[in-house]
């Protein structure tokens, strides 16, 4: 799927087990920049080590649960969103829910309307797979994705506030935001 409307040469599509070095280089990239100011090093390194190797995110590819959607640029990964049927945390409560697991770009693509087109294609995806909720888990102290959450997922629906107290690893703790989608 192409979206003129930002980027003629924006194309959206479902990603193949080809794409799994280019979906680690920019998961771990968007990784990386996003927390490199409100994470220890430490901790960031071990997360990308666990969760953005080439098995796992091939993994996504394989289970038929996911989608990953793919944005290309001229060729380039400029990023990526990654819809999965989850069990939805309990502050979730729209019907026929499913989540946006990951929404990730190149930090030289934010602001540019690429992220917007991928928030399109999960609007596509998840109506296709006769979902009606989508949520999304977003850790507290990423102020930038707190901030999109809400714009992208406040625009038709709902959304909840995080639980006090929660743990704030960025292991263990997501706070659930959702919006009901339009028909």
């Amino acid at each position: 799927m192409t979206h003129p409307d930002v980027e003629p040469d924006l194309v959206i599509r479902r990603a193949t087990p080809e794409d799994v070095p280019a979906l680690v280089e920019v998961a771990t990239d968007a990784f990386r920049e996003t927390y490199r100011l409100i994470d220890d090093p430490d901790d960031i390194e071990d997360y990308v080590a666990t969760q953005f190797t080439p098995a796992v995110l091939a993994s996504h590819l394989e289970d038929a649960s996911s989608t990953v959607l793919i944005a290309h640029l001229a060729q380039q990964c400029v990023g990526y969103a990654h819809v999965i049927a989850s069990p939805p945390p309990a502050s979730v409560t729209g019907p026929s829910p499913v989540e946006i697991a990951r929404l990730y770009r190149r930090a030289q693509t934010i602001g540019k309307g690429y992220g917007a087109s991928l928030m399109r294609a999960v609007h596509d995806e998840a109506r296709r797979r006769h979902c009606q909720t989508l949520w999304l888990g977003v850790y507290e102290r990423n102020e930038r994705a707190r901030a999109t959450s809400v714009g992208v997922l406040s625009t038709s629906g709902s959304r909840s506030s995080p639980s006090a107290g929660a743990p704030t690893s960025i292991r263990s703790w997501r706070a659930a935001s959702h919006a009901s989608l339009d028909p």
